[in-house]
C-alpha cells in the first residue's frame, strides 16, 4: 500500500496480476457462501 503512495513509483504488473487473482479468489467465495 506504502508503495503506492510513493511518488514516482509505479504498480508492478506481477502486483497487478496478484490483487486480479486475490479478488478472483475473494469472488469464489463470495458466490460459495450465497449458494449455500
Amino acid at each position: 500500500m506504502s508503495a503506492i503512495a510513493m511518488p514516482g513509483a509505479r504498480p508492478l504488473p506481477h502486483r497487478r496480476s496478484e490483487a486480479a487473482i486475490l479478488v478472483g479468489v475473494l469472488l469464489v467465495i463470495y458466490l460459495t457462501l450465497s449458494l449455500t
